[in-house]
């Protein structure tokens, strides 16, 4: 079994997607038809609980429809009116602290961009800039939000069958590890439409930012970075990614109490912070309310990879179980093959599998043999994944291992 949301579009408040989680049937595999298996049983759980019809968006969708509103597939026009993907225009928009946006990416696909080592070389994302509009992290779905909303509108024929669906999907979008789905922000584009608020929000910003009920203020100009600066560590962006990382690998909690114990306790890991004791306990409120999201590392390597670690592993066969201990994540047949540990600090991700080293052809910084040193996990082989690359490396010894422990 696993678990999706569903988008609705929510005409009742300012919360203008409305999202249910569904427990259904999971079909693991990589091929279109095992996904197609997965939509389907997801599709016929959420009727019974009274939503229907359902649009699939993504490239695995039944319909041609969701196959053309894939973000992979919609085009965005940019400023000097050539048209691009909208992921092609998310991933070309960002600003990191070592560099970016890197305007070549609009020229490229979108699978090609997610294996380009500047994505996960350049540090941490500070923001975007689309079209000389600048953005920040938060609040933290806004920027795709609105890309996506902009692109529907320039497509009036694909937008306008939108309209007869009531709620939308993703298979691939898992909400323990990513941020921005296209699904969501189709729902919130049928909402806005339906209320006739569209267009207040296509061509401003800020009355986007303000309808959405989000705090123009707290919106970074990112135009305030320069080369000497880019690293500030002061700026409420990093200081909300700092807490939510803190209170998931650290605290292991859902939410964060609102005291001065927590604030002090914070502070002694980052003192740096010493002196905003009022930001930190608004950003605390702010993700308690409804901002916080399971691993800090939103559209980073880290995310990227153990999504398509976790994907792999499953797909070996029906029989994994998966089991989050308390500082890894154990991957079982009849006992644990595999562990996997995240390193946030250096951005990798740590792989321990059960098998001979002395079979492997070690590789210097990618394997090595642990047998004699200590290691959270079961397994005598380590392999670091710091890029999709790695993670492509280390399939044929994940397939291995897991014929190797029936």
């Amino acid at each position: 079994m696993a678990q999706r949301p569903i988008f609705i579009p929510n005409f009742t408040n300012k919360k203008y997607v409305k999202q249910i989680n569904i427990e259904f049937e999971w079909h693991p595999g990589y091929s279109i038809q095992q996904k197609q298996k997965s939509i389907m049983s997801l599709h016929e759980e959420a009727k019974k609980k009274g939503t229907s019809p359902i649009l699939e968006i993504s490239t695995k969708s039944e319909k041609e429809l969701g196959k053309q509103l894939s973000a992979f597939n919609l085009l965005i026009k940019l400023s000097n009116g050539n048209e691009i993907t909208v992921e092609a225009a998310y991933q070309g928009s960002k600003v990191f602290e070592k560099g970016g946006p890197y305007k070549d990416f609009f020229n490229m696909q979108g699978r090609e961009i997610k294996r380009d080592d500047r994505l996960y070389d350049s540090g941490e994302l500070i923001g975007f800039d689309f079209n000389g509009v600048k953005w920040g992290l938060m609040p933290k779905t806004a920027f795709y939000d609105w890309l996506y909303i902009n692109a529907l509108y320039q497509n009036p024929i694909l937008s306008e069958q939108l309209l007869q669906f009531s709620g939308f999907s993703d298979i691939e979008f898992n909400p323990i590890k990513s941020i921005s789905c296209q699904a969501s922000a189709a729902a919130l584009y049928v909402s806005l439409h339906k209320q006739n608020l569209l267009e207040k929000v296509i061509f401003d910003k800020s009355k986007y930012l303000e309808l959405m009920g989000y705090n123009v203020e707290s919106q970074m100009d990112i135009s305030s970075f320069s080369n000497e600066n880019t690293s500030n560590s002061n700026s409420l962006d990093k200081l909300f990614s700092l807490l939510n990382k803190w209170r998931f690998l650290v605290k292991k909690t859902d939410k964060l109490p609102v005291s001065n114990s927590t604030v002090t306790e914070f502070i002694q890991t980052y003192p740096e912070y010493s002196g905003m004791e009022d930001k930190i306990i608004k950003e605390i409120e702010q993700g308690n309310s409804n901002c916080w999201f399971s691993y800090d590392y939103c559209d980073s390597t880290i995310n990227e990879i153990y999504g398509q670690v976790e994907e792999y592993i499953r797909s070996l066969g029906t029989d994994i179980k998966i089991k989050n201990n308390k500082t890894y994540v154990s991957f079982q047949r009849k006992k644990c093959i595999i562990s996997v540990y995240l390193r946030p600090r250096n951005g990798s991700v740590v792989l321990y599998l059960k098998m001979n080293p002395d079979d492997v052809l070690l590789e210097n910084g990618f394997s090595r043999d642990v047998t004699n040193r200590r290691h959270i996990g079961v397994g005598n082989l380590e392999i670091t994944l710091k890029s999709i690359k790695d993670l492509d490396k280390s399939k044929y010894l994940l397939a291995e291992c897991y014929k190797l422990n029936p």
